[in-house]
């Protein structure tokens, strides 16, 4: 899995981009993302569906995705293991909005989704973790004259990106033994799967508290060398 947090070392022109701009850039697309459904469309009268300034500009975001997964030079074996849980979110979240608003805004929204996943797919991907928050902390750094803990917050991102894969690992190893028990699948096994998962995760909240009180604690933790790090 290559969703957060799982560096693929690589030579391309995204490898050797700083953080910074990559963030950056994944922030502005992220936004005109947001900003896209505000968009109302083109004022000409009569005009097709596809003219709006909304589909174009979901066009633009799914063409720009697509360039910086190019750009990255990535294996597209990495979007196997997340394309079946991203795609069935996308596709039900399309069928609401073609239910709700029609077919126009769910086209735009699906495109504008894709794009956005693909864009920041390969940013985790060529990105170190360690990299990542050393552009949280560097930013949120002119706050601590206002009592903001820049170090904390790093901390605590560097283990929501850590625990990303290995919550998933848990529901990946539950669903293998509960496959080799002959348990219920689909929906009937939906509820002990969930349970099993929750279960593996609250292990894995222990496990990494207990992990942060044998380093002396949050501020010794993330306090180390001046920047957070990364188990």
């Amino acid at each position: 899995m290559n969703l957060l947090g799982l560096y693929h070392p690589g030579s391309s022109v995204l490898h050797r981009m700083g953080a910074g701009p990559k963030l950056l850039g994944l922030l502005l697309l992220g936004i005109l993302t947001g900003l896209a459904p505000a968009m109302g469309p083109a004022q000409v009268r009569p005009a097709p569906p596809w003219l709006g300034a909304q589909l174009w500009v979901s066009l633009f975001v799914l063409l720009a995705g697509a360039l910086v997964w190019t750009l990255a030079r990535l294996p597209v074996a990495m979007l196997r293991p997340v394309a079946v849980g991203a795609g069935v979110l996308v596709v039900a979240l399309a069928a609401v909005q073609w239910w709700v608003n029609g077919w126009p805004a769910a086209l735009g929204m699906t495109a504008r989704l894709v794009g956005l996943l693909l864009a920041a797919w390969a940013v985790t991907a060529t990105t170190r973790v360690s990299e990542l928050l050393q552009v949280v902390t560097g930013v949120l750094s002119p706050l601590r004259r206002f009592g903001v803990p820049a170090e904390r917050i790093g901390l605590a991102v560097a283990l929501t990106i850590r625990a990303i894969p290995l919550v998933a690992d848990g529901l990946h190893r539950a669903r293998e033994a509960r496959s080799a028990r002959g348990a219920a699948a689909g929906l009937r096994g939906l509820p002990g799967l969930t349970v099993n998962t929750v279960v593996h995760t609250i292990r894995l909240a222990d496990a990494m508290g207990e992990a942060l009180i044998a380093r002396g604690g949050l501020d010794r933790a993330g306090s180390d060398s001046g920047r957070p790090t990364v188990g």
